[in-house]
């Protein structure tokens, strides 16, 4: 267990409806999708968020989703499986308004020093919130940093959240990848939907969070660089984003064990 860092509140959005997931995506959220044994992706993304130290949590829900989940957090906690983290499921109004304005709306619950936005429906194949709280998170001049990866379930040129670097420095972000262009970015990573963010960032948001209805958290991320803000990225290995039952399939098919999943898969 990492030391406690106790000025990083994470922000797990799981205000999504699982219309592309099948018949479990109708009577489930995909944070409560089941992947080995009893672990679900919800308890997998907790441990590590646990693992790494961070020790508060709030859960962005839609009035859909609330009942399910906070029963869920409720008696998962009363047995103990959440001993280091405190983790609060919040029924978001704005998730109708899109994934920002939730955002928003769930970091205002919880000011922090720092934010950790993370996707209740990413499966890491290793933890990977560990190495840039232990490295970076109070470096001078970084207002956040987005943790990147490889995508299992996309090819390099296809798949949602392109992220352009120059260094250690993010560059430019698109929820669309890059045109394949002489003049595109040639050092591009995927993102995993996480990212550090300092609170002077999640003031952007709230300030700018009506201009954000209905767009990618990308077109935020976007809107930051241009503004001035200083991100980096972190490298934290394959993962998969479970936004079908396609996904769902993959995942559980080739998992090896609760903690793992075959690259090859």
């Amino acid at each position: 267990m990492q030391k406690p860092h106790h000025d990083v509140t994470a922000i797990i959005m799981a205000g999504g409806k699982g219309s592309r997931a099948g018949a479990l995506g109708r009577v489930l959220p995909k944070c409560l999708f089941p992947i080995a044994g009893k672990q679900t992706m919800l308890v997998r993304l907790v441990e590590q968020l646990q693992a790494a130290g961070i020790g508060r949590a709030v859960i962005c829900c839609s009035a859909e989703s609330f009942p399910a989940i906070s029963a869920f957090v409720e008696e998962h906690a009363a047995i103990g499986v959440f001993p280091d983290l405190s983790i609060q499921p919040v029924e978001c109004s704005s998730t109708t308004l899109g994934p920002l304005p939730a955002l928003a709306e769930a970091i205002g619950s919880k000011p922090a020093p720092w934010h950790l936005l993370c996707l209740g429906d990413i499966f890491f194949t290793r933890s990977p919130f560990t190495d840039f709280l232990s490295d970076s998170v109070h470096h001078a001049g970084v207002d956040g940093c987005l943790l990147t990866g490889k995508d299992l379930r996309a090819a390099d040129d296809a798949g949602t959240g392109a992220v352009a670097c120059e260094g250690p420095n993010v560059h430019e972000i698109s929820y669309r990848p890059f045109p394949k262009e002489p003049t595109a970015p040639r050092h591009c990573r995927r993102w995993t939907g996480s990212f550090f963010f300092r609170g002077e960032l999640a003031l952007d948001l709230q300030t700018h969070a009506a201009t954000y209805h209905g767009a990618p958290f990308e077109n935020w991320v976007a809107g930051l660089l241009a503004r001035g803000a200083r991100c980096i990225w972190n490298d934290v290995g394959p993962f998969i984003n479970v936004n079908s039952a396609e996904d769902y399939e993959y995942l559980v098919s080739g998992i090896s064990a609760p903690a793992e999943v075959s690259e090859t898969a």
